[in-house]
């Protein structure tokens, strides 16, 4: 059976995913409150390469490490007309660190979705009377209509 995904893709992703993790932040120039990605050196880039982010592998790693430091708000809206405002606040390093947490979730949770849905897609199963897979854990035997990263964690 072959299934509906790119490998090497998955692998880069979960690879990005596991380097993100070594992040560590730090306070920028001495002000607790505002966060900085300590000694990130080659790592920005190689996990902004590792995510196929857009652009060349200095500005990927530049916006790579304004995502995880820096909270952007837009409030309002963008059409013409109307008003929109953009706001930007640097977040401490504790901040900072659950940003990285969320963002690494994040994508195992669409990785996950994506093969699931590439899995379902290859057998066919379009109608609820098919054959389905169910979970046996510590609470008991779970036949859930939707399956999520979280149910698994």
């Amino acid at each position: 059976m072959k299934l509906g995904y790119d490998t090497t893709a998955v692998l880069r992703i979960l690879s990005g995913i596991l380097h993100l993790g070594e992040f560590q932040f730090e306070p920028k120039n001495g002000d607790d409150e505002v966060a900085a990605v300590a000694s990130a050196g080659s790592l920005l880039q190689d996990v902004a390469h590792l995510l196929d982010l857009p652009g060349n592998v200095e500005d990927a790693a530049a916006t790579l490490q304004k995502a995880l430091t820096v909270r952007t708000t837009v409030v309002g809206n963008a059409l013409p007309g109307r008003r929109m405002s953009i706001q930007t606040m640097p977040m401490t390093p504790m901040q900072a660190a659950e940003s990285r947490n969320g963002l690494a979730k994040w994508l195992y949770g669409a990785i996950f979705d994506g093969l699931f849905e590439a899995f379902n897609d290859a057998c066919g199963s379009t109608s609820s009377n098919l054959p389905f897979i169910g979970f046996l854990d510590i609470f008991g035997f779970e036949v859930l209509a939707v399956n999520s990263f979280e149910q698994l964690c």
